[in-house]
């Protein structure tokens, strides 16, 4: 015996589970990438389920903020939040999809 507001109930449930389900998905499959020059970068940061996973710091970098650690520290920080911005466009961009 099938009962309308039972069916309806279903229904949503349904969504909700798609709903999880791509964004789970989505939270697996989404990476962020940020480098600090896009056409020869010294720097490179990765995102991966939405955690800073990599970061690649070339020599050279290290040697121009030797005695500048606190500039240093902003820009290593403004790459890492590049990359988790692209990060978050990648996983709304799945999660929606």
């Amino acid at each position: 015996m099938n009962h309308p507001a039972l069916d309806q109930l279903d229904a949503v449930a349904t969504q909700i589970r798609v709903h999880e389900e791509r964004r789970l998905d989505a939270l697996a499959a989404a990476t962020g990438l940020g480098v600090d020059h896009e056409s020869a970068p010294s720097m490179l940061a990765v995102v991966k389920g939405n955690r800073l996973v990599g970061l690649e710091i070339h020599d050279s970098l290290l040697d121009e903020y030797r005695t500048r650690p606190h500039e240093f520290a902003v820009y290593v920080n403004s790459v890492i939040s590049r990359a988790f911005d692209d990060w978050r466009a990648d996983y709304n961009a799945k999660a929606v999809g």
